[in-house]
């Protein structure tokens, strides 16, 4: 994620349940203007 430009957000803490148990969430964003700005 972080290659692709994005930067983390934030941690759901406990937000997502599957087969391992209860998992974290990590949320990743970018803005329009950094997208288009970059070199990728």
């Amino acid at each position: 994620m972080l290659k692709c430009g994005l930067k983390k957000e934030g941690v759901l803490r406990d937000a997502l349940k599957d087969n391992s148990g209860i998992t974290d969430c990590l949320i990743y964003s970018i803005l329009r203007r950094e997208y288009f700005e970059s070199d990728n």
